[in-house]
């Protein structure tokens, strides 16, 4: 399954059991995948749906009450200002390493067997993204060995990138230039 269907899954899955929204973000609090929408909108979760990442404030605010550390769920108080709802945050790692939030909007308190389910569900999107970071790490380092193979004028590089039909997942700047002869001065 590909990824962001294999969260999708997880997510509307845990939604379901749980009857409340659920949304899985990157570390940088972009919405990766989220559930259909349960009571009254939240404004972090309108926005971050609509514009593909959190706000500036929602930044400051969840990263303030410490989410970037967290190894264990974490409850977000209500922001009435910002018309944000309490949430629950549960870090999605793997390995000792973040991969994204777990987030669980707290209408209602989050029951004992509630936030197992959710740990449950962060385990499996943590093993989701891992895959995924793992494939996106071996594609940039087949990427860098075949930039290298080309600029050293290797044949079988030109032969790869011809063959495949490469074409790059992030822009590529490359600088190409000669050195003639390096000069250098004796100390005086």
């Amino acid at each position: 399954m590909m990824t962001a269907d294999a969260l999708q899954a997880i997510v509307d899955a845990l939604s379901v059991q749980l009857d409340r929204p659920v949304l899985v973000d990157d570390v940088e609090l972009r919405p990766l995948a989220y559930s259909s929408q349960f009571g009254e909108l939240d404004s972090l979760r309108t926005a971050s749906i609509l514009g593909r990442a959190a706000p500036d404030w929602a930044h400051e605010v969840l990263f303030a009450h410490g989410i970037r550390a967290a190894t264990e769920p974490l409850r977000i108080p209500p922001q009435p200002e910002n018309g944000m709802e309490a949430r629950l945050c549960i870090p999605i790692l793997r390995a000792h390493r973040r991969l994204g939030y777990l987030w669980l909007l707290e209408d209602r308190p989050v029951a004992d067997d509630e936030l197992a389910l959710a740990r449950a569900s962060a385990a499996e999107a943590a093993e989701v993204l891992q895959s995924e970071a793992e494939t996106q790490l071996d594609r940039r380092r087949r990427e860098q060995a075949l930039l290298d193979g080309l600029l050293a004028g290797r044949p079988e590089a030109i032969a790869a990138l011809e063959q495949a039909r490469y074409l790059p997942q992030r822009p590529l700047v490359v600088c190409v230039g000669a050195v003639e002869a390096l000069h250098t001065r004796a100390p005086a």
